[in-house]
């Protein structure tokens, strides 16, 4: 199984970015393979589902930060 991630770091006053902080730390002690991006302006977090969803069949899209 592939994680794909959409973080918006500045979501919640920077909540979206600590929670993503403790999420990779676990991905990487348990060796799980991710991709991550961040979202850098309002609606880029729908653009870039779009872009990662054909690649992400039988994969796993979590997304971060959704304000």
């Amino acid at each position: 199984m592939y994680y794909y991630f959409i973080v918006n770091p500045v979501s919640r006053s920077g909540q979206g970015m600590k929670i993503w902080e403790q999420t990779k730390e676990t991905l990487q002690k348990k060796h799980i393979p991710y991709q991550v991006f961040f979202t850098q302006y309002n609606g880029h977090g729908k653009k870039l589902a779009r872009q990662i969803a054909p690649q992400a069949v039988g994969h796993t899209l979590v997304v971060i930060g959704g304000d």
